[in-house]
């Protein structure tokens, strides 16, 4: 065999051996790779047989160079074998190295990309936990303002329902089913109109103008055949976008305070009629000894006759007041409604109350429009409407003062106003919206009494009228008491009350 031969041969034997090598390692690599899930772009090297050093990778070339550089003529070929074993084993090893520190560096990488996620997972976990003991701490403040809201339901002495937009029941309490005399067991989701005796409820689920006005139900009980008295309260319930989505009604049981208040009308009515005939025989009597018929007193006796001239006319007055209160409460004031010129009413009403003014040295001016057309009103009211308000004028207004009583058009074409202006004591802020409440009296620091009514009648009589009464004053400044009528009443009740 010739030298050429075998360098050949050796040569081919060297290229294998590498390939071999290199095909290890990367085999070794790729099972670490494999087991530790690296992603790593390593392409293996070519296998084939007939593989030269011109195709080999750029490791294979290195290899080539450093072999190059072993003499392979020499007379022990197995000394050149193993320097060139060494040589791949060494190269072999290199590789293998390299290819470890590049998958510790990765494996790092990995580990700390790894720890990074657990980290982002416990602060989520954190978060969702602290959401949730939150959710729990208001479920259970939920839970136990549900109980409290129960208790309180159950312990109301007034009757509750709700009902939703369909007019069904969502709640009752146990006071609203003894009221109603239905279980709410069976009311429950049910339409508020069925199952209740002589549809005493249908208001409740029916829409009025006014929601939030009280309501009173008067029904008799089919078991024990009572009259009984509901008075019902109601609130629209709406939700964020302000739409109506139910009704909360409140029942209240009023039987015996309507009852009571009936015997308290009847006691009233009764005893006022029954001080108006010995008042009368008294005012009659006190007029013949004053007017010297019954013969002639000293001027001490008609001093005292005056006194209780006086007295007697305010008790009369007070008595005629509370005649007209019951009046009004029990229904029976009627209405006389016939065409009337306003102008003349309120000539009359100042002329019957000039003389009293003179003699406070008041002047009563009179700012009256003769052109208004007649108006549909009970001319009598209005005139006891008018002497409330000028009496009061000439009460509450200084020596030297002056009274306007003056008449123009409303803001509202269809109405008439009638005013009266005074440059008296005035009326405390404070005061105004009690003007008009039943016994309210504001003249006491001067020394001037009263009923307490006139105001409260006054607002009556007017509002029936389908007008309406207001006072405007600054204190020590003057008031001013204004009304209206219209000129086309539309649906003018005959009875005050009804």
């Amino acid at each position: 065999m010739s030298m050429g031969s075998i360098s050949s041969d050796l040569l081919n034997l060297i290229a294998v051996a590498v390939l071999i090598g290199i095909g290890t390692a990367y085999l070794l690599y790729h099972g670490a790779h494999v087991k530790k899930e690296v992603q790593v772009n390593l392409p293996p090297p070519s296998l084939k047989k007939d593989a030269s050093f011109e195709t080999t990778p750029a490791t294979s070339l290195d290899i080539k160079n450093k072999i190059e550089k072993i003499p392979l003529k020499s007379d022990n070929p197995e000394l050149v074998k193993k320097q060139i074993e060494r040589l791949v084993h060494e190269e072999a090893q290199t590789l293998l190295k390299d290819v470890r520190q590049e998958f510790a560096v990765k494996e790092q990488l990995i580990i700390q990309e790894k720890n990074k996620e657990v980290d982002s997972m416990r602060k989520e976990f954190q978060e969702v936990r602290k959401r949730y003991e939150q959710i729990n701490k208001s479920f259970k403040r939920a839970v136990t303002e549900k109980k409290q809201t129960e208790a309180v339901v159950r312990g109301m002495a007034e009757g509750l329902v709700v009902v939703n937009g369909k007019g069904q029941v969502l709640l009752m309490n146990d006071t609203a089913e003894k009221m109603l005399g239905v279980a709410k067991e069976k009311k429950i989701g049910k339409n508020i109109t069925e199952d209740i005796p002589d549809e005493l409820l249908i208001s409740l689920a029916r829409d009025s103008g006014d929601q939030s006005e009280e309501k009173v139900i008067e029904f008799v009980t089919k078991n024990d055949n009572v009259k009984k008295v509901l008075r019902s309260s109601s609130a629209v319930i709406q939700n964020e976008e302000g739409q109506t989505v139910g009704m909360l009604n409140i029942l209240t049981d009023v039987t015996k305070q309507r009852e009571l208040d009936e015997m308290k009308k009847n006691f009233v009515a009764n005893v006022t009629h029954e001080l108006r005939t010995p008042i009368v025989a008294m005012q009659k009597a006190t007029a013949i000894l004053t007017n010297n018929s019954a013969g002639q007193l000293t001027d001490t006796q008609t001093n005292f006759m005056n006194i209780v001239s006086r007295n007697l006319s305010q008790l009369s007055r007070l008595v005629e007041d509370l005649l007209d209160v019951a009046k009004i409460d029990s229904g029976k004031m009627k209405l006389k409604l016939i065409p009337t010129r306003i102008d003349r009413v309120l000539q009359d009403a100042c002329d019957m109350l000039d003389t009293w003014a003179k003699s406070k040295n008041l002047e009563i001016v009179r700012n009256i429009d003769k052109n208004f057309p007649e108006i549909l009103i009970d001319a009598d009211k209005i005139t006891q409407v008018l002497n409330n308000l000028i009496s009061n004028a000439i009460k509450f207004t200084p020596s030297g003062g002056k009274l306007t009583v003056a008449t123009s058009w409303d803001q509202d074409p269809n109405f008439v106003r009638i005013s009266v202006v005074d440059t008296g004591v005035g009326i405390a802020k404070d005061d105004l919206p009690k003007l008009f409440r039943r016994f309210e009296q504001f003249g006491d620091q001067q020394g001037i009494v009263g009923t307490g009514l006139g105001l409260s009648i006054s607002k009556e009589i007017i509002e029936r009228h389908g007008g309406r009464i207001w006072a405007e004053s600054l204190d020590r400044k003057g008031s001013t008491f204004s009304f209206t009528l219209s000129l086309k009443p539309r649906a003018v009740s005959a009875e005050l009350g009804s």
